[in-house]
């Protein structure tokens, strides 16, 4: 496809930045930040194994590709109409972009913490694949389904057999046997009235695997029926079903293959950045962000944004045995969309909050996970064993982790979370080696100790260890580990010996404040900040810096606005010394609220005088901040002797400020 095309620079001005919500292809293409990916459907439809597991960490449009490929294996040709299938590769498009038999599900849902809760959202998955096939059967007058295909009408399939399956009531009080066989039943069906062999699409593979690890199964029993049913099904689905042709399956983690038991026998496994061939298709390539950036409408609305900007944070992962760099796609376009709407070019950690590993602080904190974060931090890059092959075991594990249900970690253990973690974007898996070692094999022969030991023996097999480098691929991630691992705001809390609770409620007092600047609102302020600091078992503060450090570092992370500590000012022309700093800004949408704090001696009002007195009134006109409309000036001064918080604030030019004082404790 040419660029104009490929690129969809259209002048239509009704298309949106992004969908940021929608995993829809006919929706997405229709945004002006659309990239065409259609090119994977050839790789993948010439891959000589005909069922082909790919893994991506979540937010890599795994699942906007498998929909871009269930409508062009429906026929809908109209989608594809100016796309690379269509204008570069005519020939496979006429062949190819046809009406086939598909079979699409979405496993995502499937987990619970017992194995009656897991076999009922495997038949509401099971449930609604089938509903898409609904074409398939009518009604007669007195209510009874029928076929209404004549090819499976003159079959020996009958229809109460798919009636069982496309109803929901009686799907979800089906067994684990006649769930497991349920997706090689609908091949068949769809064989029978297409007279052709079915593609299966499977998304969110891992679902099922990653749930057990994080849903709070205890029983034994429980995690054993699971497992058998789902590698019944999917043995069932895809290797024992003479009726598929093709299967692409989506996973976020290699987790997966702990569920795969014979499936994996016939499945090619490519993990995430492991095959140049697909690894352009996850993600965006550093060429397709920088051609993104020069479409006239992105210029528009994102002017600032520069490859080097979104380099300096959300730079790509390295694929293996190449120069290309991979971004997540999610992040490069919610930054986007972050700057289209806020007009300010502020960096924050978007991929993270799609991620799904819990008590990561707690785990971190574990002396020997610490050491190996500790020296990927500091040295780059660390050196693991991997796991090739995932069992349910290794499930176990990783659950006893993630739970905290440990009294210490065993290096193996170490080595496994780290490539779990790999697997979910954490780290980027920069090269794979393996070592071969020769391991005796125990005999129950009684053999002589010479024998034993003699060095012509050969009673031994050849054990394959791999071994990956993993490194932390961008600011982004590094950040949010670092963060993470030496949180100040946890640190803090526990210094402090600070409630969650009033921590919290001063969070959400500075939001009201923002939304609505009133005076019951700052009231509101002072009360939560007066809970923090003058509680009975508090450890009291030094001076003002104390102060104002922590009242930043408690809020500086948070999603709901900007916030920035130590705000420096223009010097005014010709003036000596340095230039002043403010204690703090918070920026929500198109308000402004500065900042000021004062201990004891000194009260509010003086802290908003000086405000003005140092011109640092003067920052909302620099550029940056010049898209504020409403600005507030706020003077904050915590009197420890008389348990008391004071706030006193001006809105814009007004001349008169107001003050407050927090109730009583």
């Amino acid at each position: 496809m040419n660029e104009s095309s490929s690129l969809n620079d259209s002048q239509d001005s009704e298309k949106s930045l992004c969908k940021l919500s929608s995993h829809d292809f006919a929706e997405i293409k229709e945004t002006i930040t659309f990239v065409d990916k259609t090119l994977f459907i050839k790789c993948l439809l010439r891959d000589t194994c005909k069922i082909v597991l790919l893994t991506a960490p979540k937010a890599f449009g795994k699942t906007t590709l498998m929909d871009m490929l269930k409508q062009f294996l429906l026929g809908k040709t109209d989608l594809f109409k100016n796309l690379k299938i269509c204008t570069e590769e005519r020939r496979f498009f006429l062949k190819n972009c046809k009406l086939h038999p598909v079979i699409h599900i979405d496993l995502g849902q499937v987990r619970g913490s017992n194995f009656a809760e897991v076999k009922v959202s495997l038949a509401l998955a099971i449930n609604a694949t089938f509903q898409e096939h609904g074409y398939l059967v009518k009604k007669t007058d007195d209510g009874t389904r029928i076929w209404a295909s004549e090819k499976l009408n003159i079959s020996a399939i009958k229809v109460e057999s798919f009636e069982k399956f496309f109803d929901t009531e009686k799907c979800i009080r089906l067994s684990a046997a006649e769930l497991e066989i349920s997706l090689k039943f609908l091949s068949e069906v769809l064989h029978t009235h297409y007279e052709e062999k079915v593609f299966i699409l499977i998304d969110e593979y891992d679902a099922p695997a990653v749930g057990l690890v994080f849903e709070s199964c205890s029983s034994k029993d429980d995690i054993r029926l699971i497992n058998d049913c789902l590698e019944y099904f999917m043995a069932n689905t895809l290797k024992f079903n003479n009726f598929i042709k093709r299967s692409l399956i989506f996973a976020c983690v290699r987790l997966a293959g702990a569920f795969s038991g014979d499936a994996a026998r016939v499945t090619r496994h490519y993990p995430f950045l492991s095959d140049v061939g697909y690894a352009p298709y996850l993600g965006f390539t550093d060429a397709e962000v920088q051609q993104l950036l020069k479409r006239p409408q992105v210029k528009a609305t994102c002017g600032k944004v520069t490859f080097k900007a979104i380099e300096k944070c959300y730079d790509g992962y390295m694929v293996s045995n190449s120069s290309l760099k991979i971004f997540s796609n999610w992040s490069v376009l919610n930054f986007l969309e972050r700057v289209a709407r806020t007009a300010i070019l502020a960096y924050d950690s978007f991929w993270i909050d799609t991620g799904y590993v819990k008590n990561l602080e707690e785990l971190f904190a574990e002396p020997s996970i610490r050491e190996k974060i500790e020296e990927i931090i500091s040295c780059g890059e660390v050196k693991i064993r991997t796991v090739k092959s995932v069992s349910i075991e290794h499930l176990k594990i990783l659950k006893k982790l993630t739970s905290l249900e440990f009294d210490e970690v065993s290096e193996e253990n170490v080595q496994l979370f780290l490539q779990f973690l790999a697997d979910c974007g954490y780290f980027n898996i920069l090269s794979v080696d393996e070592k071969k070692h020769k391991v005796g094999i125990e005999t129950e022969d009684e053999n002589t100790e010479e024998e034993t030991e003699d060095e012509n023996t050969e009673d031994y097999s050849i054990l394959t260890e791999e071994y990956s480098i993993l490194k932390i691929p961008n600011f982004e991630i590094k950040r949010h580990i670092s963060h993470t691992c030496y949180s100040e705001a946890l640190t803090i809390k526990n210094k402090y010996n600070f409630n969650s609770k009033n921590i919290a409620r001063y969070i959400n007092a500075l939001q009201l404040v923002l939304e609505c600047t009133s005076e019951s609102n700052f009231v509101d302020l002072a009360n939560p900040v007066l809970a923090l600091f003058c509680q009975p078992s508090q450890r009291q503060i030094a001076n003002e810096s104390e102060l104002h450090h922590i009242l930043y570092t408690l809020v500086y992370n948070s999603r709901y606005f900007v916030t920035r500590s130590e705000v420096q000012i223009k010097k005014i022309r010709k003036s000596r010394g340095i230039a002043n700093t403010f204690d703090m800004v918070i920026i929500f949408k198109k308000i402004g609220i500065i900042f000021e704090y004062k201990l004891d001696s000194k009260s509010a009002q003086e802290a908003l005088k000086q405000i003005f007195k140092n011109r640092y009134h003067t920052k909302f006109d620099e550029p940056d901040y010049r898209h504020i409309s409403k600005k507030i000036y706020a003077g904050l001064a915590l009197n420890t002797n008389e348990k008391r918080v004071y706030i006193t604030y001006q809105v814009g030019n007004e001349t008169q400020s107001n003050s407050v004082c927090s109730d009583n404790l």
